[in-house]
């Protein structure tokens, strides 16, 4: 099933996508919720519309033909509310004990908006932008807030996902991503570079509460 990956088109545009929905059936996964409804659409445009900036391109394709949240209700609140207690935790564990309440609501208010990709299930995958301006997509576990990195660009964020089936499958084990991630196979496709990575308080807030 390796071949999958050499089939994939340069970019991240819609023939992408429609190539990787091709790959869904082949491996008997789904990667996203398609097709968003009318409502769906409205609920994602409240998260845009909340975070008081421009997309990044990328997920502007994204967001045209899939919905992150998987057929959630009310995405938009729920979405809101576990970012804010994502946003205390973080700070929290980045806190010295002499901060003022100015510089805790200045850390907060500086932190790049984590947009989400495929969301409300046993971890959040969220992307963020890079101060090179680069897409970082990274999973956060929705009970402890722990944030891990998973690769560079939604392009590179779905063929590791591909590879992380494929290998599942060739070692008869479950898809686990934090058992096979470092898997040469997916570390490989993932870029995610080991010399100046992306910055961002969650992935630092983990560091922190080691």
């Amino acid at each position: 099933m390796w071949h999958l990956l050499d089939q994939a088109p340069d970019g991240f545009d819609t023939g992408f996508l429609e190539w990787l929905r091709g790959t869904e059936d082949s491996l008997s996964v789904s990667f996203a919720d398609w097709r968003p409804s009318d409502v769906e659409t409205q609920e994602l445009e409240r998260v845009i519309h909340r975070t008081g900036q421009g997309v990044p391109s990328d997920l502007q394709i994204y967001y045209m033909h899939a919905y992150p949240f998987d057929g959630v209700k009310n995405a938009a609140s729920l979405w809101a509310e576990r970012i804010e207690r994502f946003t205390r935790i973080w700070v929290e564990r980045q806190r010295c004990e002499d901060w003022t309440a100015d510089q805790e609501d200045n850390l907060s208010s500086s932190i790049p908006v984590l947009w989400p990709v495929d969301c409300f299930r046993q971890y959040d995958t969220v992307a963020f932008l890079t101060e090179r301006g680069d897409l970082a997509v990274i999973h956060i576990d929705a009970l402890s807030a722990k944030a891990t990195p998973v690769a560079m660009g939604l392009r590179n964020y779905f063929l590791t996902q591909i590879a992380l089936q494929i290998l599942a499958d060739e070692l008869n084990v479950e898809p686990n991503w934090d058992r096979l991630c470092s898997h040469p196979a997916i570390a490989s496709l993932s870029r995610w570079p080991v010399v100046n990575p992306p910055r961002h308080i969650c992935l630092e807030a983990g560091l922190a509460s080691q």
